[in-house]
């Protein structure tokens, strides 16, 4: 029998496999003793023709089998025909796709020139937005840049339709701040910044520069900051050594533009104060469906931003802060950024000990009830212990017969006061706690209340 210690270990390792990030492998390799038997499947047989036994992980003398995963070819007709698929290979997004292409919980917000909500690439991509210009809204691209950059994010992967998008199953929250002619006000900017973060965009991509900055446009950014969303922008591309702004902003993911050789494209601002380098041009979709190749640093942004969703899709509960350091610690350091070249894959192998260090609680004892469980008497629930700080506890408060528990309407609180429909049956409370990695439930003991003799009238006789 294992001991509570050892189911405890069990229960950690368990959540965090659960996980969407590489997984320890629970068997290993080792050499076949002479004469020793194969195995009786077909795969036992297989490995010991060449010499080998699977044995528990572990095992004095084994190596660890760290395995693999099948690599994902996306049958996007313009990606397989490209040749930009370099876009995607060297920067390790074939391989993190492999384990996944985002999650439609997670959102990514093109703070640009609108969305064309009837391109069939973003069928199921896009969730309501504004227009800041207009103040309505319609989020419709009456200039065509912001649904290029929405179809890098967030184009649908493997549907076998146009282009790929960098996370081809998150959600794309339109934010039009710019005209017909390109134009931004940074009054407008910030507005859609600031919007965006109150409207659930945890990642930020913002495809527009400007050689100077503004206090409204600071404030936004580190409201969105504050607030947990990671903020990328693009580095500008006006030749010069630094970032311009937004991206030159404190805590900003600044992109220069890059091409296969890792070496900044002629019209890109680039340097070590940069933060770093995503390639520069790529096949993407404009309005009506057409497909085109762009280039800039506009290009750059929306990849790092899809990176960001990838990321945040394998650890939702994974901090603006989080995704910024995976991105910075995961790069190849082959361009002349601070951290390097984007490697999607490598960000995902750096944010594993963030998810390892964020798990959600786990029962060890149950809640007790304690109380006089008589009519009109307050019985108290304790929260129980618990693995892994909750941050918060939720209460349910159950009445009980054979038949089963039901839940009793609005006693949710850690106190319940006894009432006569609960004589004759039990009490029993559910504690829910949370952080956030997540939840879990605890029910306790049932504590009956006895039933009130009742009294007979004698006759007289």
């Amino acid at each position: 029998m294992a001991t509570a210690r050892t189911a405890t270990r069990a229960l950690v390792a368990a959540a965090l496999l659960s996980c969407a990030l590489p997984a320890t492998a629970s068997a290993a390799l080792a050499r076949l003793r002479p004469g020793a038997s194969p195995g009786p499947t077909v795969a036992a047989r297989a490995l010991a023709e060449i010499g080998f036994a699977t044995v528990p992980d572990g095992t004095p003398g084994s190596l660890a089998d760290g395995g693999a995963h099948l690599a994902l070819s996306p049958n996007d007709p313009v990606f397989q025909f490209s040749p930009y698929q370099w876009v995607y290979a060297q920067t390790g997004f074939l391989d993190a796709w492999s384990s996944g292409t985002g999650s439609a919980s997670t959102v990514i917000a093109i703070v640009d020139s609108g969305v064309d909500s009837h391109v069939a690439d973003l069928q199921g991509a896009l969730l309501p937005g504004w227009n800041m210009v207009d103040n309505n809204a319609d989020t419709s691209d009456p200039n065509g840049h912001g649904t290029s950059m929405a179809g890098l994010a967030a184009a649908r992967t493997n549907n076998g339709l146009g282009v790929v998008g960098a996370c081809g199953s998150c959600s794309i929250l339109p934010v039009r701040v710019a005209g017909a002619d390109g134009f931004a006000t940074w009054s407008a900017t910030a507005a859609g910044i600031v919007w965006a973060a109150d409207h659930g965009a945890r990642v930020i991509s913002l495809s527009l520069v400007g050689a100077r900055s503004s206090a409204p446009l600071e404030a936004a950014v580190a409201y969105a900051q504050q607030k947990g969303a990671l903020v990328v922008a693009a580095a500008g591309n006006d030749k010069l050594g630094y970032p311009e702004y937004p991206a030159a902003l404190a805590g900003v993911i600044s992109v220069e533009a890059t091409d296969a050789s890792d070496t900044p494209y002629s019209f890109s601002n680039h340097g070590p104060t940069v933060t770093l380098a995503a390639p520069g041009c790529a096949n993407a979709v404009a309005p009506g469906d057409v497909y085109k190749l762009v280039c800039g640093t506009s290009v750059s942004t929306p990849l790092v931003a899809g990176a960001a969703g990838l990321l945040l899709s394998a650890l939702p509960s994974a901090t603006g802060a989080d995704l910024a350091a995976a991105l910075e610690n995961g790069a190849d350091h082959v361009s002349d950024s601070e951290y390097g070249r984007l490697n999607v894959a490598g960000a995902m192998h750096a944010l594993a000990p963030t998810a390892a260090k964020i798990v959600a609680p786990l029962p060890m004892t149950p809640p007790a009830v304690t109380g006089t469980p008589t009519l009109g008497a307050t019985l108290t629930a304790t929260q129980g212990t618990w693995i892994n700080a909750a941050t918060t506890y939720a209460y349910q408060w159950l009445r009980c017969t054979s038949a089963g528990c039901v839940e009793i309407a609005g006693a949710t609180q850690a106190t319940y006061r006894i009432v006569p429909a609960d004589l004759g049956r039990w009490i029993e409370v559910g504690v829910t706690a949370a952080n956030s990695a997540g939840q879990a439930f605890s029910r306790s003991p049932g504590t009956v209340v006895p039933a009130v003799p009742v009294r007979r009238r004698l006759k007289k006789r």
